[in-house]
């Protein structure tokens, strides 16, 4: 059995942390719908708690060398990224793929990469995060020269599980913050085009009633739960506005997971209503986020992009956002979003109250402008249309 794409991933769905691992499987069944076979290759994270007879054309055999949550103990991560590369080198010699589409590589480490060099086969790596520098080669130390002799005395068959300039030729980024960052740090790349992310507009319904009912208004906050992500700014900017407008019935909609600890802060009583749904499947989050009066995205470190952002904006939201590192990139202040700063003290709760105060005269507006940039430039057909001429321009060559 041969497939023209090994399509690498730390996680795929059904396992999921955020919009990523959904993307995953958008790109490759967009792939298999024009014409490439397409086989997964996953990491055995959560595996046992589904059944994997029913998946085809994916294997969960990888290893990961560190964990988002404490779920996956991890004894040696060195020891994983040589699994990682025995691994891919057995698929690689099995399917006899034409390339090998690096998606998100976090906590995989460089094995498959270097496994696809020592095959033959050109990689295309799809960035969406910082974790590829952490990868790369650098200028040995004395003490780290001692550790690389140590280990090849470990391992006979030691390889340097570390990336070079020649394993980051093709690169696609999924925004132009983060080629331009990757730009900064060295990595100048042969081939690399910049493809946004999209998402099924048409299956997202888009709200078309915009006002205060009952005195009641709900945000809603999409995404992992974690401190980066800014959720406790928000409910605290939030308080603030429930506590100086008592007749005011707020609420914050959690939909994600994080850590427990983390969560039960959120969840801690306040004068806003905190309530957390977890996780919600796509087709029934589609139907739903048009009932919330506004979103907010709130990370405070500079997000690769924000897949969460356009989902909510797809919906005719209203957005108030912190607009960080490529997330900023769909986003026109005052047109299809508020942008707050997230390093100014009180700028989040003056946006959310400016939204409140004037919802009937700007949400409608800002709702529909966010549903058509959505619409016009990060719709699943452009995003597959950009992969499938990159995936096709790097096997070619």
């Amino acid at each position: 059995m041969h497939c023209d794409v090994l399509l690498v991933s730390n996680l795929y769905p059904p396992i999921q942390i955020g919009g990523y691992e959904i993307a995953a499987r958008d790109v490759a069944e967009g792939l298999r719908a024009r014409g490439l076979t397409v086989h997964v290759l996953a990491s055995d994270y959560r595996k046992e708690e589904f059944s994997l007879a029913d998946e085809q054309d994916i294997s969960r055999d990888l290893k990961l060398m560190g964990s988002w949550y404490e779920d996956y103990p991890v004894s040696d991560p060195l020891e994983n990224s040589r699994h990682n590369f025995l691994v891919t080198q057995e698929f690689l010699r099995k399917l006899k793929p034409r390339l090998v589409y690096a998606w998100n590589q976090a906590n995989l480490g460089a094995g498959p990469t270097v496994a696809a060099e020592a095959e033959g086969v050109p990689v295309l790596h799809h960035i969406m995060g910082y974790d590829l520098l952490s990868y790369r080669r650098r200028g040995a130390t004395f003490f780290a020269s001692i550790r690389e002799f140590l280990r090849s005395i470990r391992y006979s068959t030691w390889r340097d599980y570390r990336l070079a300039d020649r394993h980051l030729k093709n690169i696609v980024f999924l925004s132009s913050y983060m080629k331009d960052f990757y730009r900064k740090e060295g990595v100048c790349p042969e081939y690399a085009p910049v493809v946004y992310p999209g998402i099924a507009v048409e299956t997202i319904t888009c709200k078309d009633r915009y006002e205060i009912r009952d005195n009641s208004f709900n945000v809603v906050f999409l995404g992992q739960l974690a401190p980066h992500k800014g959720v406790s700014e928000v409910k605290e900017a939030l308080n603030r506005i429930a506590a100086n407008n008592p007749a005011l019935n707020l609420t914050l909609t959690l939909i994600g997971n994080g850590e427990s600890e983390y969560v039960n802060s959120l969840l801690a009583p306040s004068a806003v209503n905190v309530v957390h749904r977890g996780f919600v499947n796509r087709a029934d989050l589609y139907r739903q986020l048009s009932g919330y009066d506004a979103g907010v995205f709130s990370s405070t470190w500079e997000e690769p992009f924000g897949i969460a952002q356009i989902e909510m904006m797809a919906a005719g939201l209203p957005i108030v956002s912190s607009a960080t590192g490529g997330a900023a990139e769909p986003l026109k202040g005052e047109v299809n979003s508020l942008v707050y700063n997230s390093r100014v003290p009180g700028e989040l709760e003056q946006k959310f109250q400016v939204l409140i105060d004037t919802y009937a005269s700007r949400a409608a507006r800002l709702g529909a402008q966010a549903r058509k940039t959505v619409e016009e430039g990060f719709s699943l057909e452009v995003m597959h249309r950009n992969i499938y001429d990159a995936v096709s321009k790097v096997i070619r060559s």
